[in-house]
């Protein structure tokens, strides 16, 4: 008897360690997960955040030629483009701050905190 429960304790540890084990490898790994989500889509805003730049720039230098060809005034077409920018980038800053802000924690939190129904 006594060599029969002293055999069950041992098998009892040795599969309590063994699930401890696996349990925080299953942790790693959905950290690993989510960090990865993470990191791509920060990487794909950064990609079309910088598309938009692109883009943004090339109007605004279309716009200078534009200007300069038509009223015969290139250094007006850049300051009416560089006044046009400044006035943008003012209204991201005060506005779309607190928009911005809100709508990345929001995505983010629901990346972080999405529920896997993960079997226990």
């Amino acid at each position: 008897m006594s060599k029969d429960f002293t055999d069950s304790i041992e098998q009892l540890d040795s599969s309590v360690r063994n699930y401890v084990k696996v349990k925080l490898e299953l942790i790693k790994l959905t950290i690993l997960e989510k960090a990865a989500k993470i990191i791509s889509v920060i990487y794909i805003l950064l990609v079309v955040m910088f598309f938009f730049l692109l883009i943004i720039a090339t109007g605004v230098a279309a716009f200078a030629v534009w200007y300069g060809e038509t009223y015969n005034d290139y250094v007006g077409g850049l300051l009416i483009a560089g006044g046009g920018l400044i006035l943008v980038t003012f209204l991201l800053v005060v506005i779309g701050k607190k928009l911005l802000s809100n709508g990345i924690i929001r995505g983010l939190s629901a990346l972080m905190l999405k529920d896997d129904k993960v079997p226990k």
